[in-house]
């Protein structure tokens, strides 16, 4: 179950304002373009009726950093433009989080892809999903991953190591993966997957220079009226065939102490990063160890809520809190420290979030897992990943990897980072 005042997908956001009012517009067809945009889409809210898609569309501006140094001023700027009445609309990747700690920020391995990018738009607009233009079917397309069993054995075992020596109790260790789907048929492979996964916190970003594809189920952080929401995944089983299995693995996951200790680390890790930026007092575990069911997975959610401290906002909270816990491991900086050494690579978007701030003091983001993404003429990749903990075993890790890509291609694959 799901705690009942936890939002569960964008149409819950401050964004149901947009779409309760009277500014609301419903389009009947999305125009072909590749100036830039953000589409926010839950397409969970499709099953209570109220099916919508925020859309964000001709920028009067865009702030964007390529380089450490940039992200303060661009933080000012996001400031000043909400200031002004924008909207702010885009993205943070992972290593961006690296320009908040001063001592990581020499880790970050050099990428193609912006550290953090937002458009400055007028208000969104109001869409049903199944208005959208559709082009042409692919085939479902199929996934390479950029690793072997042998450097994935090797690379959990130092992990192994760290964590028998007290250095980290988790980490999310993450490979890429080359997604076999022209770059242009990102926005038509985001449609034709949307049915079947259900996500509520699901994204299509077009920068001109970049396409980004988001079937996200998690949520960072939900900003509205001040109070803070925040929801970390931890812990998968995949779904059965049969109704009495099903619900078998659902009781299972629920019980699983390998994944309710992965969930509290993360509960705790979050807890943490809240009470920097929360009144004092306010920060409350309101449900623990939720288990949710999606088309092709169970997941284990928790959910913290705490009230907004009076000197912070939006632009604070995701600066505190980013990365989210989920994708890091615990504690969070020595868990990145560690990502870097075995990972050796850029995450890019992968392990980000994307999301929105809007002038009325209303912010939310998700957590970029299910992610693909093609920058600058780059083949569509995207990045797979779990938890590891002490008791993880290396084949049964890589396999559940595997298994979370497979949402590509079948409807009874796994999920998660």
């Amino acid at each position: 179950m799901t705690s009942p005042k936890a939002p569960s997908g964008w149409a819950q956001t401050g964004l149901a304002r947009i779409a309760r009012g009277d500014r609301a517009r419903k389009a009947h067809v999305m125009r072909d373009t590749k100036a830039p945009f953000v589409l926010l889409d839950d397409a969970r809210s499709d099953a209570r009726g109220d099916a919508h898609a925020f859309l964000f569309t001709e920028p009067q501006g865009i702030i964007q950093a390529e380089r450490m140094d940039d992200v303060a001023p661009c933080l000012d700027r996001m400031r000043f433009a909400l200031s002004r009445g924008r909207y702010l609309a885009g993205y943070l990747a992972y290593e961006a989080g690296m320009a908040f700690e001063p001592k990581m920020s020499q880790l970050a391995v050099q990428s193609d892809t912006p550290l953090l990018w937002f458009g400055e738009f007028d208000t969104p607009r109001v869409y049903e999903p199944h208005t959208f233009r559709r082009r042409p079917r692919y085939e479902p397309p199929l996934f390479r991953p950029l690793t072997d069993a042998a450097r994935y054995n090797q690379e959990l075992k130092r992990i192994a190591t760290y964590i028998s020596a007290g250095d980290i109790y988790q980490a999310n260790f993450t490979f890429d993966a080359v997604v076999d789907v022209p770059p242009d048929a990102l926005a038509e492979l985001y449609w034709q997957l949307r049915p079947r996964q259900r996500a509520g916190w699901g994204a299509l970003v077009e920068t001109a220079s970049q396409t980004i594809v988001s079937l996200s189920p998690e949520n960072f952080f939900t900003l509205d009226q001040g109070r803070v929401c925040v929801r970390p995944m931890k812990g998968t089983a995949a779904r059965q065939r049969e109704v009495v299995a099903d619900m078998a693995a659902a009781r299972l996951l629920a019980a699983n102490p390998k994944d309710r200790a992965e969930n509290l680390m993360i509960v705790d890790l979050l807890r943490n990063d809240l009470s920097r930026v929360s009144t004092p007092g306010s920060v409350k575990v309101t449900s623990l160890f939720d288990v949710e069911t999606y088309p092709t997975v169970h997941q284990m959610t928790s959910t913290i809520t705490s009230r907004l401290a009076g000197d912070c906002d939006a632009v604070r909270l995701l600066t505190s809190m980013f990365p989210c816990g989920s994708v890091t491991g615990a504690p969070k900086i020595r868990a990145m420290e560690i990502i870097a050494e075995t990972e050796r690579r850029s995450r890019g978007i992968y392990t980000g979030s994307i999301g929105y701030l809007a002038p009325d003091g209303s912010s939310a983001f998700n957590v970029a897992i299910r992610t693909i993404d093609s920058s600058f003429g780059r083949p569509p990749h995207m990045g797979i990943g779990s938890a590891i903990v002490v008791d993880s075993v290396a084949e049964d890790e890589l396999a559940e990897c595997l298994a979370k890509a497979r949402f590509l291609t079948d409807a009874r694959s796994g999920t998660g980072a």
